[in-house]
């Protein structure tokens, strides 16, 4: 298991992760043979995307301030 040394680290990793998963599901999309695989494939490709940027105001602190 991987060690990160802060939380940034953390979500760093995991937004890598969340675009890697768009991207895959994005290519699978290209090569489904039905409308509705397509559909449903870029459906998950987009909230992979809303994923990443919930992670990215998380590191960029705008969600989830610490408290005073």
């Amino acid at each position: 298991m991987k060690k990160w040394l802060s939380i940034n680290d953390a979500l760093v990793f995991a937004i890598g992760e969340e675009q890697a998963a768009a991207d895959f599901y994005t290519r699978l999309a290209q090569q489904a043979r039905t409308p509705g695989m397509k559909q449903a494939l870029e459906g998950f490709a987009r909230e992979e995307m809303g994923h990443k940027a919930k992670l990215e105001a998380i590191k960029a602190g705008t969600k989830f301030k610490p408290a005073p």
